[in-house]
């Protein structure tokens, strides 16, 4: 995954380190940093390895990420928004095998769209 300063850089998006976070609106004092601190300490309370912890962990992911668009690429978001429509919508009982698959197919499509 890219570094989400290098991604804004590459989105011309400035950052910043005051304030509320400049994306989500969460009430932080140094505004992106603390939010991406507290979301990346927040994700370590779920047990990587405990699969009754999947499901809470990818949907945190993909609201994360959602919420803050500007600091991920293009693909990145349509890879979120994918799976938070076939977790959410379309009830498919998502796990770590099934991303890779995800993400070949979001690839062929880009290549043949």
């Amino acid at each position: 995954m890219q570094d989400f300063i290098d991604q804004a850089r590459k989105n011309e998006v400035t950052l910043f380190d005051k304030g509320k976070c400049q994306f989500c609106g969460a009430d932080y004092q140094k505004g992106i940093f603390d939010c991406m601190d507290n979301y990346n300490n927040g994700l370590e309370l779920l047990d990587f390895n405990n699969s009754e912890y999947h499901i809470s962990r990818f949907l945190s992911v993909d609201a994360h990420a959602l919420q803050h668009p500007e600091i991920h690429g293009r693909w990145s978001n349509h890879f979120h928004l994918t799976r938070l429509n076939l977790i959410l919508d379309k009830k498919q009982q998502w796990d770590y095998k099934k991303s890779p698959l995800l993400s070949d197919y979001l690839n062929e499509y880009k290549l043949n769209r």
